[in-house]
């Protein structure tokens, strides 16, 4: 947790010898690190190689949006539908509170 807050927003240079991978390459990439250097390989072994840019850079599985966003409706008709519902309930008092979500 200390290293963490110590170095972040840290930006190495090329010539930092803690830039520098186990294979030699210079400012690796994290899917670098992770996924191609044969140096780490080892580290990654038995895993599913990532499909897209979410898992290759993030861990992580996309998922599809649920729920589902809803149907686009017409905002001008959904209006006067709503008017239309409103004018047939009998009222009981003088106010009437309608709400959305």
């Amino acid at each position: 947790r200390h290293a963490a807050k110590a170095f972040a927003g840290l930006r190495l240079t090329a010539d930092d010898a803690r830039a520098q991978c186990m294979c030699g390459q210079v400012l690796p990439s994290r899917p670098h690190l992770m996924w191609a250097c044969e140096a780490t390989a080892s580290f990654h072994q038995g895993l599913l190689a990532p499909v897209d840019r979410v898992e290759e850079r993030l861990f992580a599985k996309p998922l599809p949006e649920f729920p589902s966003p809803p149907i686009v409706v017409d905002p001008g008709g959904l209006v006067n539908e709503m008017a239309d519902l409103l004018d047939q309930i009998p009222l009981i008092s003088d106010h009437c509170f309608v709400a959305t979500d």
